[in-house]
């Protein structure tokens, strides 16, 4: 049998572990723990600890982790294995316990991990008013990087480390903080001052050159063909006011690569991204028909709103690159450029679909009508 019990915010050693570990035939913790020459002790990665007790199902086995082993706890992976009985004794996570210390509903936190992961949870990242975050040695660099358009008077982080343990810390950081490597692990508590609609942003929300901007509908009707879901990666090609990957981050929470090759606008897509407060996205400026030569991350969708034929012409090696299950939406407004895509398309060999849209608006009391530009857009999937 197989027990496994949380050590709680306490140092990693066995003295707050209430229970008889004489009755186990071994104790088996982390390579970190403290064991005091205890008898019968097996330490080491999580791999090693995973295989040993896998091995030794027959025995009697107490498991301790740090926190709850129900907190992002590797103990419950093992658990997918094992074929023998198991019990959980639970003890109190990072979580609740930084949440007890500053007196926070547990209901108005949202919680991922960043520990040992390279990607933020979009999904997640200030959904609710607090976030709770899982951190190693490259977290804060890789939320500083995610939170470079959002004003720093807009989120207050809170550093929490050493739990249980004399030298505790809980103290409010500024993202540049420069982190001691003997805190590591820690957890970090975000609590964001602003709201954050899902919804789709008028032509007058940004600031844009000339006009040059994806109007509303249109842009809705893109961003729904383009099927996204949370954490995808959008390529945004000849992007203008950056509106169509702007408003894909606040309905569908995706991350966006943004090409644009007009400095004017590029300094637009920056001023946007603040004001619309988008986390984890990138700008690049220069001729996208090049820049998107030189990516090491391939896209899971992509808009292409301008770029005009140096784009077009890299539509094969797009489609190329794209990963599996994929889609790209182009929008045309010339029929040069339309009749240009689909030759490329069709020497390719690649499936597509075109649709025409054409919309007229109706303003003032005399119901006068406007009607904006028809537009053509083809849609391939992969």
């Amino acid at each position: 049998m197989l027990t496994i019990i949380g050590n709680g915010m306490n140092p990693y050693d066995l003295k707050n572990i209430d229970i008889n570990l004489s009755e186990f035939d071994y104790i088996i913790c982390d390579k970190n723990f403290d064991t005091n020459n205890q008898k019968n002790i097996f330490q080491g990665s999580f791999k090693e600890v995973k295989e040993f007790i896998l091995n030794n199902q027959n025995k009697n086995l107490i498991y301790i982790v740090s926190g709850s082993p129900l907190f992002y706890s590797g103990a419950i992976i093992v658990l997918k294995y094992l074929t023998t009985s198991f019990q959980i004794i639970d003890n109190t996570s990072s979580k609740n316990y930084l949440l007890a210390k500053l007196g926070i509903n547990d209901n108005l936190v949202d919680t991922f991990s960043l520990h040992g992961k390279t990607k933020i949870d979009l999904n997640v990242m200030f959904n609710k008013k607090y976030t709770f975050i899982l951190c190693d040695e490259f977290s804060l660099n890789i939320l500083k990087k995610a939170l470079f358009f959002i004003d720093k008077n807009d989120y207050i982080i809170t550093l929490g480390a050493k739990f249980g343990y004399s030298e505790e810390i809980i103290k409010e950081i500024n993202i540049d903080y420069i982190l001691d490597k003997d805190l590591i692990p820690y957890v970090l508590l975000i609590e964001k001052k602003f709201k954050l609609k899902r919804e789709f942003s008028l032509e007058s929300e940004f600031f844009q050159d000339n006009g040059m901007i994806t109007k509303r509908d249109k842009r809705r009707l893109s961003l729904f063909e383009l099927e996204l879901k949370e954490n995808l990666l959008l390529w945004d090609i000849g992007a203008g006011t950056g509106s169509v990957g702007i408003d894909g981050y606040k309905n569908f929470k995706i991350k966006t690569l943004f090409f644009e090759k007009q400095p004017k606008r590029v300094e637009d897509i920056k001023k946007n991204l603040t004001k619309h407060r988008v986390i984890d996205t990138k700008v690049i400026q220069g001729d996208a028909g090049a820049n998107i030569l030189n990516q090491n991350i391939n896209p899971d969708r992509v808009f292409i709103g301008g770029g005009g034929e140096a784009v077009i012409n890299k539509l094969k090696y797009l489609y190329k690159i794209l990963n599996s299950n994929g889609i790209i939406v182009a929008n045309f407004v010339t029929l040069k450029h339309l009749n240009r895509a689909i030759t490329i398309l069709e020497e390719a060999n690649i499936k597509y679909k075109i649709k025409s849209i054409s919309i007229t608006n109706f303003k003032n009391s005399l119901l006068m009508s406007e009607s904006e530009r028809l537009m053509f857009y083809v849609k391939i999937e992969k």
